[in-house]
């Protein structure tokens, strides 16, 4: 309760947070310069900091997507429609053999604190640290990479093991924190010049340990905000960059607060303490119809059913290992109802096979949407129909659904409840059983093949939504992968998906993701629900909601911030 009390008194006095200057715990107070145009604070409170790191690499959560998004560039970025665009990489090609990949390094990219413009040694540095070791990459980016050039002091070039299409998205902020690039020069002030390439194993990971200290007492980004201090567990605050490439922050301070607690979130967002919050669906209802303006991000969040372990000869005899009786027992789920219950309307229904949406690579949105409604509608009596057909006329029993919560959806357990009613109005008796996630992955991802746990059940699953195909649907449905959802080793999906990352043309991919998506999909065993959106609530009185712009199917404020503008 410390901070609680520090901060709401600190907020509520207008005063913040004391700063420091390129320090950490508070000390050494300096007074921000605010460049022309720019004003004020913008409070934002979060539930959770997560690990509280700078270093890109060493969490994959909340540090990563909101504290490191502010203060690095990548080497490419969003464009507006959410597909790959320009970053510090202005441009760039692929070679016809699909495996040298060419980038021309923009000029106008500038480090913090005086470190200078942005080099494609610099990039080339950054993409090192993150090739193995404590700081990984992920394994595609470890896999694919060859060898990365510095061309001239204004070209890249990363050369491929194999063509991959897909590639490009390990170098954004979609999904990736690979690119993420530090100044090489304040990495290494204390030690001179190094090639990481070069050292042994035990020394790459002790270099990598300097150098992450150094990231978290000072990093050193060309982000639209530059680091100004943070007090552990407490704030996070950053100092709008004057004159960024991308975008200007039109607020010349952003500052992350810790508030666990949703109650007081909500009472500091109606009192103007704070100017933004992340809310579910009751809660925004509530705070719209007090006035408080709800933007949000669309279809951020993909909420899907799954029928688990059917491909293991232990569930073999169970009905759920019938595709039509899972067939049957998706038609009996009433998705708009469970749309407009758990998500208050703030979704969609599918318009994309599962954990990918309209902005995703080389999906054709118009299709998959009518092939949904005309697949899919909420049709009980054929589902009954089907049962009969199938030896089950009067349904079936003896099956449990996994009730566990998941971050972007809390509510995950009372929707498995729902699903297990809309069936038992069909016959079809399944147990609820509430477990917690962490028990129950071990048993989803690499299970045992003779596991009974979870073989032949059903379990509810919420994920955020993938911008590139292959890496989307892969992980589902690999014959060899870790999660095996497919029965009698069909192996014509693995074909197919491996072309997709292998072919240029994208008429052609997309018909080939189609194809392949659908005979994933007709297994019946990974099936969307519906979309929902990440909700924002903010402050009526210090932002102007108009000017948020976000990017579909990208659930964090990465290029949000940057576009608020103040009233």
């Amino acid at each position: 309760m410390r901070y609680l009390q520090i901060t709401l008194t600190g907020l509520l006095l207008g005063l913040g947070v004391a700063s420091a200057s390129w320090a950490t715990g508070g000390e050494g107070e300096t007074t921000a310069e605010t460049a022309a145009g720019q004003r004020g604070i913008l409070r934002v409170a979060f539930a959770t900091f997560g690990r509280e790191t700078f270093d890109p690499g060493s969490d994959s959560g909340v540090s990563q997507q909101q504290f490191m998004n502010q203060i690095y560039d990548q080497l490419l970025d969003f464009a507006p429609d959410g597909s790959i665009g320009p970053g510090l990489a202005e441009a760039w090609s692929i070679s016809p053999d699909g495996t040298l990949y060419t980038f021309k390094i923009r000029d106008d990219a500038q480090f913090h604190g005086g470190f200078g413009k942005v080099t494609p040694e610099d990039i080339r540095f950054s993409l090192i640290r993150r090739s193995g070791g404590p700081l990984g990459g992920s394994g595609a980016f470890r896999q694919l990479v060859e060898e990365i050039t510095v061309v001239d002091e204004n070209t890249l070039t990363i050369r491929l093991n194999q063509p991959a299409v897909s590639f490009l998205y390990e170098l954004a902020p979609h999904q990736s924190t690979n690119s993420m690039t530090l100044s090489k020069d304040h990495l290494l002030a204390d030690v001179g010049e190094m090639e990481l390439n070069d050292l042994s194993d035990e020394a790459f990971e002790a270099e990598i340990g300097r150098q992450s200290r150094i990231v978290n007492e000072r990093p050193i980004g060309s982000g639209p905000y530059a680091f100004k201090s943070r007090v552990l567990g407490d704030s996070v605050n950053f100092t709008a960059v004057e004159s960024h490439w991308r975008n200007t922050p039109a607020f010349a301070e952003l500052q992350f607060i810790l508030v666990p607690e949703v109650a007081t979130q909500v009472a500091l967002i109606k009192s103007g303490a704070v100017d933004m919050i992340q809310v579910d669906a009751d809660g925004a209802a509530d705070l719209r119809s007090d006035g408080i303006p709800i933007k949000s991000i669309p279809s951020s969040t993909a909420v899907g059913w799954m029928f688990t372990g059917v491909a293991r000869d232990v569930a073999k005899d169970e009905p759920i290992a019938n595709r039509r009786v899972r067939y049957a027992l998706n038609l009996a789920i009433d998705r708009q109802e469970l749309l407009d219950v758990f998500a208050g309307g703030f979704g969609s229904l599918p318009d994309a096979p599962f954990s990918m949406n309209a902005a995703t690579a080389d999906v054709d949105p118009a299709f998959w949407k009518n092939w949904y409604e005309e697949t899919l509608p909420y049709d009980p009596e054929r589902a009954k129909q089907i049962l009969a057909e199938e030896g089950y006329p009067e349904g079936f029993s003896g099956f449990t659904a996994h009730a566990f919560p998941r971050g972007n959806a809390p509510w995950l357990p009372q929707l498995i409840e729902a699903v297990v009613g809309g069936w038992a109005e069909i016959g079809v008796h399944a147990e609820v059983v509430p477990i917690d996630y962490g028990a129950y992955r071990p048993h989803l991802v690499n299970p045992d093949d003779n596991d009974p746990f979870n073989a032949g059940d059903a379990a509810g699953m919420a994920t955020n939504m993938q911008f590139d195909p292959p890496r989307s649907m892969f992980v589902w449905f690999e014959s060899t992968g870790p999660l095996r959802m497919f029965l009698d080793n069909d192996t014509r999906f693995d074909e197919l998906w491996a072309q997709v990352d292998t072919t240029f043309d994208k008429a052609e991919r997309t018909r080939l993701v189609q194809e392949a998506s659908m005979i994933a999909l007709e297994q019946w065993v990974v099936t969307p629900l519906f979309n929902t959106d990440t909700l924002w609530a903010l402050n009526p009185e210090t932002i102007d909601a108009s000017s948020w712009t976000a990017v579909t199917g990208y659930p964090y404020l990465a290029r949000v911030y940057e576009t608020i503008r103040p009233r």
